[in-house]
């Protein structure tokens, strides 16, 4: 086989295999309409943030084992302020959050645990929309 051979077979692989990269290509999203609750957390004393996110990580163990339409349900702590964090959450749409995660929520009893526990939090809900103009993760 001459050169020029070599270099077109080579040249026909390569662009087979990007042929095929691209077809395979993941998509930058699960699905379009994704709705998002961003749950935005302060506490009293940085001791709270810690023994709410403790409780909250068992709630977060039910909501990944029983909402499969839940996508990320992450506690996020702030970098310069001890006393604030903040969930983000996001279902495939916002049936999944009126219906299954409330449920969840009620038979978890988040609140009456915080309570109990002498947690005292301010809690201000935004929804969302994305708009798959960028990307959640590769």
């Amino acid at each position: 086989m001459n050169s020029f051979t070599r270099l077109v077979n080579s040249t026909v692989v390569l662009l087979n295999n990007r042929a095929m990269a691209t077809a395979n290509a993941r998509p930058k999203a699960a699905s379009a309409k994704i709705h998002v609750l961003l749950v935005q957390l302060s506490f009293k004393k940085e001791e709270q943030r810690t023994v709410f996110r403790d409780t909250w990580s068992k709630l977060a163990d039910q909501v990944y084992a029983n909402e499969p339409n839940c996508l990320s349900y992450e506690f996020c702590e702030a970098n310069d302020d001890s006393c604030k964090a903040i969930i983000y959450e996001r279902y495939t749409n916002k049936a999944d959050l009126d219906g299954p995660h409330q449920e969840t929520l009620k038979a978890f009893g988040l609140n009456d645990k915080l309570k109990e526990l002498g947690v005292e939090v301010d809690v201000q809900l935004t929804h969302f929309t994305e708009t798959n103009t960028g990307f959640m993760d590769k």
